[in-house]
């Protein structure tokens, strides 16, 4: 089973980074393919910029910087999201 892991929050500190580091190091049973999903390492922008909304009918442009994601989520049989919540 494929189960991306997708962290979003800036503070190291943070008891969601917490949460994120445990939930990785949880052993792995064999059945289960984490797949680690840091949006602020990736560089990830959760702002749709001017030119991305001009894009946003062409659908290889669209996709372009989501590709990837979008991939990983499809192949998915679940989700962990740990995120800030405030």
């Amino acid at each position: 089973m494929h189960v991306p892991v997708i962290y979003c929050h800036p503070i190291a500190e943070s008891f969601a980074a917490a949460a994120y580091t445990y939930v990785l190091q949880a052993p792995a049973d064999g059945v289960h393919m984490v797949t680690d999903v840091d949006l602020y390492v990736d560089g990830f922008d959760p702002m749709m910029s001017r030119q991305e909304r001009l894009d946003c009918q062409d659908i290889t442009r669209n996709t372009r910087t989501v590709l990837k994601y979008d991939d990983q989520l499809a192949a998915a049989e679940a989700t962990v999201l740990i995120y800030r919540a405030w």
